[in-house]
């Protein structure tokens, strides 16, 4: 008797526990699909809350439980964000996005300066990584390179929110991973911003110089201040670092030398000559000439500034002074007439840089011998105030 009341009980606690499992699958046959106000009412709070609707700048179409959606949005964002609302209801069938973004009186160059300031804005990006962004008409397209799938998805949306943007072509690259390519930036960026002469970037929230490393290919790329420092970035990555090849994709930009603080530093490696001898300086004269002779091997830069002569050897062998006279130093005011000649010397002999405010009134000029051994160099710069 007790073994047929326990084989009962069991049977009826197996019963009880199936019932209970097809209650919900009963009760959700069951229950009436919603009306199509009812979808439309849901779907307009919910657009409320997504902060997509607001002053009846769109309305939606409910027939049979698809949505349509139609009015202005101010980005392709919020056009995004309202199709994904809809489709979050239950009972909505399929959801017909016939939103427009909204014409505004943003120019592109608007649009643009506001798409570089949210790059340079976001947590992630880093001297790493290289994003671009054109804009016609309302429409952006991203160039450049990130280390992490995702991030392409990020600066993609970044874009997206930003109010007049009607679409996004998104072509940034992502980095293949790579242990040695990892190595490379790590070395190139120290090289780079460990050395003096960049001191002045690196200390910046976000230095302006960026390394896009791809396969053992270093590419440089964004702002320096100077043609100089454009030149001496690349050469301090083609000599310290074990890169199978290097682009410098660099620009120079006027204004970069106004966001840091005071004139580039000299090097420290300074010219001395007994032919030069400041009793002798005519300040009252209108005209002034500096007047260089010396042995040159390599790739020598000088640094010119008032009657100090600094000197960066980037190949090759130290500078062999002759001599150098001033007839006065280079004054700090804007010159007119300056120009450099060459006297003597078989390599090239340019003028990078100007005085100029921005660079403390410097003038710049860089000596490249690519021949095997030193030459006699002979120049002179003439200027008028």
């Amino acid at each position: 008797m007790k073994q047929k009341i326990h084989a009962k009980a069991t049977l009826l606690t197996l019963i009880f526990i199936l019932g209970i499992g097809s209650v919900p699958g009963r009760a959700q046959q069951s229950r009436p699909r919603l009306s199509d106000a009812m979808i439309r009412t849901l779907v307009e709070h919910r657009l409320m809350d997504q902060m997509v609707l607001r002053n009846d700048n769109m309305q939606v179409l409910v027939r049979d439980g698809a949505v349509t959606l139609e009015g202005a949005v101010r980005n392709v964002a919020e056009k995004k964000r309202a199709e994904m609302a809809a489709l979050g209801i239950d009972d909505v069938s399929s959801v017909r996005n016939e939103l427009f973004i909204a014409t505004t009186d943003r120019s592109d160059q608007q649009i643009a300066d506001d798409l570089a300031g949210e790059i340079r804005d976001f947590v992630f990006y880093d001297v790493f990584d290289w994003i671009e962004g054109d804009v016609r008409n309302g429409l952006v397209t991203l160039h450049g390179w990130v280390r992490e799938p995702w991030r392409k998805n990020d600066y993609q949306g970044l874009a997206e929110r930003i109010v007049g943007v009607r679409g996004v072509d998104n072509l940034i690259e992502v980095l293949p991973a790579s242990a040695y390519d990892d190595q490379l930036r790590i070395s190139a960026a120290r090289s780079i911003y460990g050395d003096p002469r960049f001191a002045r970037y690196a200390s910046r929230t976000l230095p302006p110089l960026h390394i896009v490393v791809d396969n053992g290919r270093v590419t440089l790329e964004g702002v320096v201040g100077s043609q100089l420092e454009r030149r001496l970035a690349e050469s301090i990555v083609r000599l310290g670092v074990m890169a199978q090849e290097v682009e410098n994709h660099l620009r120079v930009d006027e204004e970069m030398l106004r966001a840091v603080q005071g004139p580039p530093p000299l090097p420290d490696q300074r010219l001395a000559s007994n032919e030069n001898d400041p009793r002798r300086y005519n300040s009252n004269n209108r005209s002034g000439k500096f007047e260089f002779r010396g042995r040159i091997d390599g790739e020598v830069v000088f640094h010119i500034r008032g009657d100090v002569v600094a000197v960066e050897a980037i190949q090759g062998r130290p500078v062999r002074v002759e001599r150098f006279q001033f007839s006065q130093p280079i004054p700090s005011q804007p010159l007119t007439g300056f120009q450099l000649r060459k006297r003597d010397g078989r390599g090239l002999v340019e003028l990078l840089e100007q005085p100029s405010p921005d660079n403390g009134f410097t003038a710049v000029i860089r000596i490249l011998d690519e021949r095997r051994g030193d030459d006699r160099y002979h120049f002179e710069l003439n200027w008028r105030r």
